[in-house]
């Protein structure tokens, strides 16, 4: 559901004000009751977080190998 409404937090989802479409609520409870019961993940609860921080891994990544080529070539 996330993927459809980016931008919207998930732990906000039963508030009226939200941003998340109303006849989702049940929906929504029924994600956060499997989330403390552990049938769900936090990744898969917050995917977008989860793939936000991968993608800053890898960028992370990149950079200190390009900056290790660099000083192994002067």
């Amino acid at each position: 559901m996330a993927h459809i409404t980016p931008g919207v937090n998930p732990s906000e989802a039963l508030n009226k004000d939200s941003g998340w479409p109303i006849g989702w609520q049940p929906v929504l409870a029924e994600a956060f009751r499997r989330f403390t019961t552990k049938e769900f993940t936090k990744e898969e609860l917050y995917p977008e977080a989860s793939s936000r921080e991968k993608a800053v891994s890898k960028i992370e990544s990149h950079k200190k190998r390009q900056s290790t080529l660099k000083c192994s070539a002067s």
